[in-house]
């Protein structure tokens, strides 16, 4: 059995995805564990209690997601894979309710901004939770035909809720990145064909042109940056670190290569990890 922990509840939309994510990659035997926090889900994997922790740590409307990123940046895990997954909102009420009947719907904040104008549309007001799936338990424990939750389809199977309307977001390209984070690096098997990412961050020296002199590192070999984004460095008021992915693994030659120069470039360098890029046809994208 292979325990993956996640932040939320059971019908979250990162247990839907944590179990798409591991059958894809063969591991039918998957446990999702649900934790109140993306450091319990971490703590967890470092303790020895699970395998991997699943993450959301970038949508597509809303962007980066602070907390997660914050917990994987402090954390002794490695990158191990990525996922992106689509996300489909739903108003969900209890069975008889309907969209013009429902006067409030409950959500995580993220989910209630990507559902804004539908909410604003049928006069229905939205009020924060802490979780998605949990919004629908709560709904159904009220049990009051006038509220609704937005979550995803499954949570409404898990609490024996009806889906009122399906596909609410305001865009209908709404996709989350996931990462899988393990206490051991992902081993690329011999002969492999996947194409693989690495993630570091890094520190700059203060110096005129520094982050400039760190990128051309990778630009002289080729290498491409599939991300670049600066964060506040939290034990260290007014500084900041790079968190970059880039294309290839760190065992390749041109890779190696740049993170050896880079060790003698910046002012701190960690890599996070190097592990299978998600492909488009995967997610039907």
């Amino acid at each position: 059995m292979v325990l993956v922990t996640f932040q939320g509840e059971p019908g979250a939309y990162s247990e839907e995805a944590l179990l798409a994510y591991f059958g894809v990659r063969g591991m039918r035997g998957t446990e999702a564990v649900p934790c109140a926090t993306f450091d319990e889900a971490v703590r967890r994997v470092e303790q020895g209690k699970a395998h991997y922790a699943f993450l959301p740590i970038e949508n597509t409307l809303e962007g980066t997601v602070d907390e997660a990123v914050d917990v994987l940046l402090q954390s002794d895990l490695y990158l191990v894979g990525e996922m992106r997954f689509k996300v489909d909102h739903c108003l969900i009420g209890h069975p008889g309710a309907t969209v013009d009947g429902v006067k409030a719907a409950y959500s995580h904040p993220y989910a209630l901004r990507q559902c804004q104008d539908f909410l604003r549309a049928h006069k229905i007001k939205g009020l924060p939770t802490n979780d998605t799936a949990g919004a629908v338990r709560e709904v159904k424990a009220r049990g009051n035909l006038l509220e609704a939750a937005i979550a995803s389809a499954g949570a409404a199977q898990e609490y024996g809720m009806e889906v009122l309307q399906r596909g609410i977001q305001v865009r209908e390209h709404n996709y989350t990145r996931f990462v899988a984070l393990s206490g051991n690096e992902y081993k690329r098997k011999a002969g492999s064909k996947e194409r693989f990412l690495t993630s570091i961050v890094f520190g700059c020296r203060h110096t005129p042109g520094a982050l400039h002199d760190v990128l051309g590192v990778f630009s002289q070999r080729g290498i491409n940056l599939t991300k670049l984004e600066s964060r506040p460095r939290l034990e260290r008021p007014w500084t900041y670190s790079f968190l970059v992915d880039f294309e290839g693994h760190r065992e390749d030659q041109e890779v190696a290569d740049a993170l050896g120069e880079l060790i003698h470039r910046t002012a701190h360098l960690q890599v996070l990890g190097s592990y299978p890029a998600w492909e488009e046809e995967a997610d039907g994208a």
